[in-house]
């Protein structure tokens, strides 16, 4: 397990860098590619990588990966939000 994990959020999705030194990087990603995200989180007491993504389509909405498995060709899946009134 690295010691030291950023996830950075861009334009053109999510990505996690890792390091045993902050010395050396290893970039993985793009996640959810294409999407613009604003925000990712990675919780690891869950393994679970959270990021925040908007479309027009949907508008702004959650994808979680579950589990931490991202890096294996896990897919996102959008988190069920319930509607406000």
């Amino acid at each position: 397990m690295p010691k030291t994990m950023l996830t950075v959020a861009t334009r053109k999705g999510t990505f996690i860098l890792e390091s045993d030194d902050r010395r050396d990087w290893t970039l993985r990603g793009p996640y959810c590619e294409g999407w613009p995200v604003y925000h990712a989180i990675y919780d690891p007491t869950t393994g679970d990588l959270i990021s925040e993504t908007v479309s027009a389509e949907k508008g702004p909405h959650p994808e979680l990966d579950s589990g931490g498995d991202f890096g294996n060709g896990a897919l996102f899946c959008d988190v069920n939000v319930p509607a406000l009134s």
